[in-house]
C-alpha cells in the first residue's frame, strides 16, 4: 500500500499526532528516573504525559471525523482508522501507567526500579522506530527501510518481554519483596506499552501487504 493511500488531507495534523506519540513515550525514561528521587519533577512529568494523551485524543477525533465524512482517504479509510487507534493506544497505556504509579506510589526495590527504567528506554527506542517508519511511509521512502524499522520494533518488544519475565521470577522468589502481587501489576501494566507499539508497527506492515515475519530488513 503506497503512502498516499492512507494519509489524509490534513497531513500536518497527522504528523502532529504521531510526533505526540513519540513525545509521550520518550517521557517514560524520565518518569522512571524521577520516581522517588524528585517528587516535584515527577509530578510535572505525569502532568505532561496526561496533557499529551488529551492532545492525542483531540487529534484522533479530528482525523477520524475527516476520514468518515470526506473522501480524503478513499477506500483505505478503515485501515487508516485502525492504525490511528493502534497508535493512540500506545499513549493511553503510557498515561495509565504514569497515573497509576503516581496514585499508588509503591516502594520499588532497586532491581524493579532499574528493570522498569531499562524497559522504558527500550520502549522509547521502539516508538522512535515506529514513528520513523510512519515518516518514511508518508514520504514514500524505501519499503525495505520501513519494514526493517518495524521488524526492529518486534525485536525490542521481545527484549521487554524477556526483562518482564526475569523480573517477575525475581519478584516471587526474593524474600525481601514485601508485595510481589502489587509490583506484578505495575510490571504487567507497563508491559502493555511496548505491546501496543508492536501492534501498531505490525498494523503498518499489514497495511503495506507484508507479514511481520517477512524479512524486510
Amino acid at each position: 500500500m503506497a503512502s498516499q493511500d492512507w494519509v489524509t488531507d490534513d497531513n500536518e495534523r497527522l504528523r502532529a499526532f504521531f510526533e505526540s506519540v513519540r513525545e509521550c513515550v520518550n517521557l517514560l525514561p524520565t518518569l522512571m528516573s524521577q520516581y522517588r528521587r524528585d517528587d516535584e519533577a515527577f509530578a510535572e512529568t505525569v502532568d505532561r504525559i496526561d496533557a499529551i494523551e488529551s492532545r492525542c485524543d483531540s487529534l484522533v477525533r479530528g482525523l477520524r471525523h475527516e476520514l468518515v465524512t470526506t473522501d480524503a482517504a478513499g477506500s483505505s479509510a478503515g485501515r487508516t482508522l485502525q492504525l490511528l487507534d493502534d497508535a493512540d493506544r500506545i499513549v493511553s497505556r503510557a498515561e495509565c501507567f504514569a497515573k497509576e504509579l503516581a496514585a499508588i506510589r509503591p516502594d520499588l526495590p532497586v532491581s524493579v526500579d532499574g528493570a522498569l527504567l531499562d524497559m522504558a528506554r527500550t520502549t522509547s527506542k521502539a516508538t522512535e522506530l515506529f514513528v520513523d517508519a510512519i515518516d518514511e511511509e508518508m514520504l514514500l521512502r524505501s519499503g525495505d527501510r520501513i519494514s526493517g524499522r518495524c521488524q526492529r520494533v518486534r525485536t525490542l518488544e521481545r527484549e521487554c518481554d524477556e526483562r518482564k519475565y526475569e523480573l517477575l521470577d525475581r519478584l516471587f522468589h526474593d524474600p525481601r519483596v514485601d508485595d510481589p502481587l502489587l509490583l506484578k501489576e505495575f510490571v504487567t501494566t507497563f508491559d502493555e506499552i511496548p505491546n501496543a507499539v508492536e501492534d501498531a508497527a505490525d498494523r503498518l506492515l499489514y497495511d503495506r501487504g507484508q507479514s511481520p515475519s517477512d524479512d524486510g530488513a
